[in-house]
């Protein structure tokens, strides 16, 4: 998967990371390492790892 364009952190204003894992779950995972905040998705099973991914970005940069 390619790293997403992510909108810095909503409370500290510091970049966010993105990061997935798949071990009969794919994982993605996305958060400020400065004070912790993050959101996640997971998916098990068959689907569209690009569409969780795309989602769970939109759910990060949507925020107000």
């Amino acid at each position: 998967m390619e790293k997403p364009e992510l909108k810095p952190c909503p409370f500290c204003g510091k970049d966010a990371y993105y990061s997935w894992a798949v071990n009969g779950l794919l994982m993605v995972t996305i958060g400020c390492v400065y004070c912790g905040v993050h959101v996640k998705a997971a998916r098990d099973g068959y689907g569209d790892d690009a569409k969780l991914s795309r989602d769970i970005v939109t759910v990060w940069n949507a925020r107000v």
